[in-house]
């Protein structure tokens, strides 16, 4: 009674046998795709958007034209890139299992031993709008002290 047809046993192994293959060829995409990419948004873009300034120019002397042309192409392709490198990422760590977290440059992060959700800022909005009006009141009244303080050049 043996059919040509595997077993959902057998056809759940060949399954295992294969994705490793095929997850580390996905892998190795995604990270030649995120080098071209990150390669492209520092040397790419600016050269491309250098060549089609110097297109738009009619003349050999810099035209504002010509400037104009050269950032907007470069912010356009920047933006995109960096759009791409975003997917990229993102795409990247679904495919090894990476949990989505929120992803905090180290100089953003807060130099207190507190996590990443708390705050030091605590109370409702009308207390901290007090402390920041206080705050600039403090500034003012420096301001205005140093300002009754300076030398004057009548005083001889």
């Amino acid at each position: 009674m043996h059919s040509g047809t595997p077993t959902p046993a057998a056809r759940q192994a060949t399954e295992q046998r294969s994705r490793p293959r095929f997850v580390a060829f996905k892998r190795l995409a995604m990270a030649a795709a995120t080098a071209f990419v990150s390669i492209n948004i520092w040397l790419g873009a600016p050269l491309v958007a250098l060549w089609v300034g110097s297109q738009i120019s009619d003349q050999k002397v810099l035209s504002i034209k010509a400037v104009a042309a050269v950032v907007i192409v470069l912010a356009v392709l920047v933006f995109a890139l960096a759009v791409a490198l975003t997917w990229l990422n993102n795409t990247y760590d679904e495919l090894i299992g990476r949990p989505r977290v929120e992803r905090r440059a180290p100089w953003l992060r807060s130099m207190r031993a507190e996590s990443e959700g708390t705050s030091a800022w605590r109370g409702s909005n009308s207390a901290r709008a007090h402390r920041y009006r206080d705050g600039l009141r403090g500034c003012h009244r420096a301001d205005r002290l140093a300002y009754l303080l300076r030398p004057r050049s009548d005083w001889g």
